[in-house]
Parts: C-alpha cells; sequence; structure tokens
C-alpha cells in the first residue's frame, strides 16, 4: 500500500484548500481499509469532480465518471417518498443499514448484511434506494398476510 501513498502527494499541490479537505475525507476512508472501488463510488455518488477522485486514487478517472454523480441525486430523493411508508419500527431498523451506505460501505455488502441479519425485502429496497418488492406491496396494508384469503 505504500506505492499507492506516492502518487497522491503530488497530485496534491493541483488542488485547492476545499478541494483537499474534500480529498482528505475521502483518503481516510482509504485510510481505514475501505476498498478503492467503494471509496470511488462514494465519490462519484458526491459528485466530487474527477481531478479530486484522481487525486485520491492516484490514479486517471474517466469521464463517465463525471456523468453518475449528476444522477446520483436523483435516485437519491426517490427512497424519500417511500420512506413514510415504513414504521417506526422499520424506519428504526433502516437507519442502521442507511448509516452504513454513509460510512462508505458497498451496496452490496449492506444488501449481504440485511439479508444475514433477516431484514425484510420491503426496508431493504428503501435503503438501497429500489423499488418495493411486489410481494410487499399487497401486504403494505398491514402484516396479516399469514391469513387464509376470502
Amino acid at each position: 500500500l505504500a506505492p499507492a501513498a506516492a502518487p497522491t502527494p503530488a497530485a496534491t499541490p493541483s488542488l485547492s484548500a476545499e478541494e483537499e479537505e474534500t480529498a482528505s475525507r475521502f483518503r481516510k476512508m482509504l485510510k481505514m481499509g475501505l476498498p478503492d472501488d467503494a471509496v470511488k463510488h462514494k465519490m462519484v455518488q458526491e459528485g466530487v469532480g474527477t481531478r479530486i477522485i484522481a487525486a485520491v486514487l492516484g490514479g486517471t478517472v474517466p469521464a463517465q465518471a463525471a456523468a453518475p454523480a449528476a444522477v446520483a441525486p436523483s435516485p437519491a430523493a426517490a427512497p424519500v417518498p417511500s420512506a413514510p411508508a415504513l414504521s417506526d419500527d422499520e424506519e428504526a431498523t433502516a437507519a442502521k443499514y442507511r448509516k452504513m451506505l454513509k460510512m462508505g460501505m458497498p451496496e452490496d455488502a449492506v444488501k449481504h448484511k440485511m439479508t444475514q441479519d433477516g431484514v425484510n425485502e420491503k426496508i431493504s429496497a428503501v435503503v438501497l434506494g429500489l423499488p418495493p418488492p411486489a410481494s410487499a406491496a399487497p401486504s403494505a396494508g398491514g402484516n396479516n398476510s399469514a391469513g387464509p384469503p376470502p
């Protein structure tokens, strides 16, 4: 990992103080052991410029990385309307996993953890910003799906 640190200081002088402050947050994530791809995804999700991404990761970043950054806020807005569909207990459960995502943990890892913890699909969908599963839609009115059909 020491060779990876060498390109970062070389790119540092070209960053402004504000850019360096942003970059330092993500360098800290790398130092804590988060995978490069997870940190890159988080930077793109937050709309960080390609110059900062390149400085943090010590390489060049394709121009495509900037396009998802503009799109990322829109999907992030989509879960908000579906969030009220969660009960207070479900919201408390979801908060734990939202925090994991906010810390930069990859979505797949959070999804795996929710599955491992037995979190229902409705909560998983809301946390990950996905449409609710078809099986959760009919039971949205209540949790009495175990009863016999009329």
